[in-house]
């Protein structure tokens, strides 16, 4: 058993959904450390959904990994541990859902600026993912989000949230950046709306997403730097691989990072851009084809608009869904979105001569 003395509780700041703790604690004389999350409801109503799901997606692994993935770490999907209280992997305490994961030591990159030295590994570990869970089984899991990556549900949620909105409660630049950020976004209503629309007839590589692959949700290796870890999988659904890579590539090309107020600043670094890819496509097999690579621009703008809208709603309607430390900080990670999709659009010839060259 754990000396009761020894726990020490630290919350974790990487997540924007659900609490997360590290618990660190003396097992038989040496430290051991356990992670500790309690599930957000008002996101996840039904969070023994999210328990079934990641048992599925252990068992499968292991499954994969003894056959074709054996190069795989065995962290590459973190345990999921049982209470000895309950022999069920989580808890009900006070009301609110538990679970607890393995502890799995990260090279821990600053989250604010990807490292560069890192990208390949991170394409290159986002591709086994999706190789890995390409012929998994849907049956086996339940979406947890029903309406993830529909572009159309969440327009309608912003302009309900638009309605509802007292603007004249704000300071003159506040308003400012509230009505900029409206205009910028109906402006671009249409275009991306059709395009989403499109999507499902395209015919695109699909396997089982993370669909939230942003880069706090990799862990590294600190000798390999390979990715060892993926974490975060209660987003999990069955799509077009292009929404994971764009939406990889928008985390980790944004040099200043999600949270910055430096807007003017913000910009798509084009060579993480075309590191990261690389590392994607040097997995085997490689499943983008020459119709993915095509549409991949298209995807990586709609992805960074999606979540330009979804941060501006989340302000709107009183900071419910994301996580943060001030009440303007939903708006301004939408500024910093369609700052960074107003640079991928500049760099489109950029991004476009990469692609071609990739398949070179």
């Amino acid at each position: 058993m754990p000396d009761a003395s020894s726990f020490k509780i630290s919350l974790l700041t990487s997540g924007n959904i659900n609490r997360t703790y590290r618990v660190t604690f003396k097992l038989n004389g040496e430290e051991s450390s356990i992670i500790l999350q309690s599930i957000n409801n008002k996101i996840f109503e039904k969070p023994e959904k999210l328990i079934s799901n990641y048992i599925a997606i252990e068992e499968y692994f292991n499954y994969a990994r003894g056959s074709k993935f054996k190069f795989l770490p065995s962290t590459f999907i973190p345990k999921l541990l049982i209470n000895a209280k309950n022999n069920n992997k989580y808890t009900i305490y006070d009301g609110e859902f538990w679970r607890a994961f393995e502890y799995i030591r990260n090279l821990e990159p600053n989250t604010n600026s990807f490292s560069f030295k890192l990208a390949k590994s991170l394409g290159k570990g986002l591709a086994d993912f999706h190789n890995s869970f390409k012929n998994f089984n849907r049956i086996n899991f339940t979406t947890s989000i029903p309406f993830f990556h529909d572009l159309d549900y969440y327009l309608s949620l912003f302009d309900e949230a638009k309605k509802s909105y007292n603007f004249e409660k704000n300071s003159t630049i506040v308003k400012q950046y509230i009505v900029n950020i409206v205009n910028k976004v109906e402006t671009n209503k249409e275009y991306y709306s059709n395009f989403y629309r499109s999507v499902n007839s395209l015919q695109l590589t699909k396997s089982l997403i993370h669909a939230d692959p942003k880069i706090s949700n990799f862990l590294f290796d600190d000798l390999s730097l390979s990715v060892k870890s993926i974490i975060d999988l209660d987003t999990i659904r069955y799509d077009s691989i292009l929404y994971d890579i764009s939406d990889c590539l928008r985390s980790a090309c944004n040099s200043l990072g999600e949270d910055s107020i430096e807007f003017n600043l913000v910009q798509f670094d084009i060579a993480t851009f075309e590191k990261v890819l690389k590392g994607y496509y040097s997995a085997k097999p490689n499943l983008l084809r020459e119709k993915d690579l095509y549409y991949l621009p298209k995807f990586l703008e709609l992805v960074t608009y999606e979540l330009s809208i979804r941060f501006a709603t989340d302000f709107l309607c009183g900071n419910k869904y994301f996580h943060v430390d001030n009440l303007l900080g939903n708006l301004y990670r939408s500024i910093i979105q369609l700052k960074l999709l107003d640079d991928i659009r500049d760099k489109s010839e950029a991004i476009s001569s990469i692609l071609r060259n990739l398949t070179k």
